[in-house]
């Protein structure tokens, strides 16, 4: 039950950063590469986490 609910709250933040980078790349400000990394990261964990 405990790792369901890491998977879940790992997508969630991979989603929310992904809002993050895109929006931050849309208006041309600076670290919309690096929220985009941590998006990714938090995604491969939960695949990771999935297998």
């Amino acid at each position: 039950m405990l790792r369901v609910i890491a998977i879940v709250v790992l997508m969630l933040a991979a989603t929310v950063c992904a809002f993050i980078s895109y929006g931050r790349e849309v208006r041309k400000v600076k670290g919309a590469q690096t929220w985009g990394a941590v998006a990714l990261g938090a995604y491969v964990l939960s695949l990771g986490l999935m297998g």
